[in-house]
């Protein structure tokens, strides 16, 4: 049973960008409401507001080299005991047990599933959002078969 599931290469375009887009839109259109309250108030608040935009526009950009490398390094590993997460910033792995997994499938328009929500009943704040997986389907038919449905 014991199987290895990892992130789409494509993920980053597909699911990260359009994030960063729709943030950096926002942000612009909050640089440019700032700056029409600037015009009319001629206070420092607008200004200090952008200069917030901005700082976390670029820290966003300047940290996408870190985010692809991060993404790239996660994988599931299913076994007869559970599912085991690893990643960059995971010291040898976090293990969900199927006796006390609860999950939840979110299924796209096509029937393919889009999104798994997986939650450890015997521990709090476990809940994790799985997308982009290369074989969500696979993933989750496992995850049906031997977690409960939530």
């Amino acid at each position: 049973m014991k199987h290895t599931f990892r992130i789409s290469p494509d993920w980053f375009e597909v699911g990260i960008c359009p994030a960063i887009q729709r943030r950096t839109v926002v942000g612009a259109l909050i640089i440019a409401a700032c700056i029409a309250w600037w015009l009319v108030t001629k206070t420092w608040y607008p200004i200090i507001v952008a200069l917030f935009v901005v700082v976390g526009r670029a820290y966003e950009y300047i940290s996408i080299p870190n985010t692809k490398k991060m993404i790239s390094a996660l994988h599931v590993t299913t076994s007869s005991t559970g599912l085991e997460f690893f990643g960059q910033g995971i010291r040898g792995g976090v293990l969900y047990p199927w006796s006390s997994m609860s999950a939840s499938l979110r299924r796209a328009p096509d029937g393919s599933i889009s999104s798994i929500t997986i939650k450890d009943l015997a521990r709090k704040r476990s809940k994790v959002l799985l997308m982009g997986y290369e074989t969500m389907n696979e993933l989750g038919t496992l995850i049906e078969q031997n977690a409960h449905e939530s």
